[in-house]
């Protein structure tokens, strides 16, 4: 389409825009914001039932592999919660079920603490460490889910949480094994696990703990739920709660923008964030439950001290998927670039305010309103303008920039909403992509 073909001093180019002109008149109640997406896309469970299904899956990796219940869950963490990469032992040499107290007949040196010690504790490596410094060790790294022996820096021999339990070390074992359960499995659900399921050499029970779907807990406040993906095309999901959320990032629905843009775009339109610009630089949200972290030094290695999940600095992806030498240098990202910045120009930061707040004025219409047809609409139009903001001038901004006027005077006469809403959605969908 030429810039010829377009008449803006009219209504709209007939040509166009004949797709969104066809549109049937109806009222808003009786409208409904048809979509693609289906509920049984995907799943909503509360913490009663995703206790259950971590439950089968212990159970069944402890029937599979003919291990303690202990060994079993430190196995899964292992080999993050795939029984295809657990090899078959009749024994797992490399994990003791619990360890044992020894009180020597001759007076020893602690190799921690390099002191004397009548009462020592161990595993069955016999890499022995006085009680104290043993339970010290497992204080400091109550959130590590695999600790080896603190005896000896060559031992791989792992600890078990009835090691915890038998030195009466507290930790609440099981959210840290639920959130390293819910990380594992949207590993597992990657392109690399479909691969797996492809590769007709590989054998497995259907009930493979590979074969679970992804699954992400909601990232409102004080929200129970956890949402299992039936599909990896489902990225707007909804909770029991009634909670909106990007299944890919946790964060609010962003139509097609890339999840990372849309979090840059989302830390802008914070005002604290925007009169702190150290935050920006120091800071970042975790990608799985967003809370926010400080980095003032170290590696690009992060580990979230809200839900343990450990992730790039750089690129925010798992820490599991990046190499060796990518504590200093990111494996992932060569050439990063930030596609939104404040401009210390001062017309492009008028520009920038501008929209601003038009996002926050329509994503607080969203917000308030009671009818899901309009909370849907507002969305769109909130990031609608983000898209505009983001693109260069070309006739397609030009068409979405009327298309989001023509919404706009629907919604103030009360028809046709739903069906534009779909219509431009489609439109953003099919004619912008925004990567980094």
């Amino acid at each position: 389409m030429s810039d010829s073909d377009l008449d803006l001093d009219s209504d709209v180019n007939s040509n166009s825009f004949s797709s969104f002109d066809e549109l049937d008149n109806s009222e808003l109640e009786s409208e409904e914001f048809s979509s693609d997406e289906e509920l049984d896309h995907y799943i909503s469970h509360n913490k009663s039932d995703m206790n259950s299904i971590l439950q089968s899956v212990i159970r069944q990796c402890t029937e599979q592999k003919q291990v303690h219940e202990a060994v079993a869950c430190v196995l899964l963490i292992k080999y993050q919660f795939d029984t295809r990469n657990i090899p078959n032992l009749k024994s797992s040499t490399s994990i003791d079920i619990t360890g044992q107290y020894d009180s020597a007949s001759n007076i020893t040196l602690c190799p921690v603490c390099l002191e004397d010690s009548e009462m020592r504790y161990g595993l069955s490596c016999n890499h022995w460490v006085c009680t104290d410094c043993f339970k010290q060790y497992l204080e400091i790294n109550r959130n590590e889910l695999l600790l080896k022996c603190p005896g000896n820096a060559k031992c791989s021999k792992l600890i078990t949480n009835l090691v915890y339990e038998d030195l009466n070390i507290s930790r609440d074992y099981s959210m840290l094994l639920m959130n390293a359960f819910i990380t594992s499995s949207n590993r597992i659900n990657s392109d690399n696990a479909r691969k797996l399921k492809n590769d007709k050499s590989t054998k497995g029970d259907s009930n493979d703990i590979s074969d679970n779907n992804s699954f992400r807990l909601c990232p409102f406040p004080d929200c129970e739920y956890t949402i299992e993906r039936l599909l990896n095309t489902e990225k707007v999901v909804q909770c029991s709660s009634n909670h909106n959320f990007c299944f890919d990032c946790g964060s609010i629905p962003h139509l097609n923008i890339q999840c990372e843009i849309a979090a840059e775009w989302l830390a802008l339109v914070d005002e604290d964030i925007r009169s702190q610009s150290w935050i920006n630089d120091f800071t970042k949200q975790c990608p799985q439950c967003r809370t926010r972290i400080q980095k003032s030094e170290g590696c690009n290695h992060m580990s979230c001290s809200n839900c343990r999940y450990q992730f790039c600095w750089v690129c925010s992806l798992s820490w599991a998927d990046h190499s060796g030498n990518s504590y200093y240098i990111c494996s992932k990202v060569a050439n990063y670039k930030k596609s939104i910045r404040p401009s210390k120009d001062k017309k492009e930061d008028a520009k920038l305010q501008k929209y601003i707040k038009l996002f926050e004025s329509n994503l607080s219409m969203s917000n308030s309103s009671t009818s899901d047809v309009l909370k849907k609409s507002y969305e769109v139009l909130a990031w609608g303008y983000v898209i505009v903001y983001m693109s260069t001038e070309t006739n397609n901004r030009i068409i979405l920039e009327n298309l989001l006027q023509r919404l706009i005077a629907d919604i103030d006469q009360n028809s046709n909403v739903a069906k534009r809403s779909r219509a431009i959605h489609d439109f953003i969908s099919n004619e912008f992509e925004f990567k980094k």
